[in-house]
């Protein structure tokens, strides 16, 4: 099987699955208590209104009818008018997924700059005090769920020890960047503006290391476990035997085909990490898709509650897709068919 062949394969599966998790998604979605149209025109809303309201949003349909529609309107970059924010819901994303986006992104990369270290020294300095600490401090990131490490980083840093600020993405006494990507950080440094860089970085910092915290421990562990088989490797003795340097062995020889499995939970929990977000979010008072989410639920916003779900199911299809081909690329030995 070719690359272009294992590429189309695995499109096509994701799009099955994509749809699939579609019917789910708006079959759940319509089975939370409620009527959208009544909730959204509110009380006072005349039974005519509220008739014509569910007529134009098609509720009188059957479900098979209102997927249809919703099917043929997403192919045309169309999610609907959302009932919460009355604007359409490719706006309403375009607006909070950003600032979810960038928060997963830095979460990712706290991950990978403290995980890896972390299970490389604990891998290297097998059944030694460091390693036991690498393993203890591993072990309480992936006991401890996200929302509570955001509880616990906000006590210390921003309460006990007031160093990082927290809620919103940047201090309202500074002028923010304009935007191009929606991502501040980068758009910060576009325009060269780095006082507002670091202030973003600040605002973060915390809710991206909570988020991060289950990671790490994954990382780590993963990290620790595999470097310690290869290390028993026969030819690691062998370039031992050679009077290679220690740094010589653990890049050239052992940490690439150690870190291939921890490529894929990185990759794994990249993809879980924008659904962990929402509960940091939450307690960090974010505003990002969490409290889009939250609000559109809340309203009972079909359009809405649909494309928040389908955000989250497409992004984890394609980070997938793309740990796939990164594990292939270092790992020539997996045959495409397998």
């Amino acid at each position: 099987m070719s690359a272009t062949q294992y590429f189309l394969r695995r499109t096509f599966i994701s799009i099955i699955v994509f749809f699939g998790a579609s019917i789910v998604i708006f079959c759940l979605a319509r089975l939370i208590p409620g009527d959208p149209a009544r909730i959204a025109l509110g009380p006072f809303a005349s039974k005519e209104m509220v008739e014509q309201y569910r007529e134009l949003l098609h509720l009188n349909e059957s479900i098979i009818i209102q997927y249809k529609i919703f099917i043929t309107n997403l192919f045309q970059g169309d999610l609907g008018i959302s009932t919460y924010t009355k604007r359409p819901v490719l706006i309403d994303i375009q607006s909070y997924f950003p600032a979810t986006f960038e928060l997963v992104l830095v979460a990712v990369t706290l991950m990978i700059i403290i995980g890896m270290p972390l299970g490389i020294l604990s891998g290297k300095f097998k059944d030694t005090f460091v390693d036991h600490i690498s393993r203890v401090f591993s072990l309480l990131g992936v006991v401890t769920p996200s929302f509570l490490w955001a509880i616990i980083l906000m006590l210390i840093f921003a309460f006990w020890m007031p160093i990082f600020p927290v809620s919103e993405r940047f201090d309202e006494a500074l002028d923010p960047p304009k935007l191009v990507t929606g991502l501040l950080l980068i758009d910060s440094l576009l325009e060269g503006n780095f006082n507002f860089f670091k202030d973003a970085l600040a605002h973060l910092f915390l809710p991206g290391l909570a988020i991060a915290m289950p990671a790490i421990g994954n990382v780590a562990r993963l990290t620790r476990t595999n470097l310690s088989d290869i290390y028993d490797k026969q030819y690691i003795e062998f370039a031992k035997s050679y009077s290679f340097s220690e740094f010589k062995i653990a890049t050239k020889y052992a940490l690439k085909p150690a870190s291939i499995p921890t490529v894929t939970i990185i990759g794994l929990d990249f993809a879980l990490m924008l659904g962990n977000a929402f509960l940091v979010e939450t307690v960090f008072v974010w505003p990002g898709m969490a409290k889009y989410g939250v609000e559109v639920i809340l309203a009972k916003d079909l359009n809405g509650i649909v494309a928040t779900a389908l955000i989250i199911t497409t992004f984890y299809l394609v980070i997938n897709m793309v740990v796939d081909f990164v594990v292939l690329i270092l790992n020539p030995r997996i045959s495409l068919k397998d």
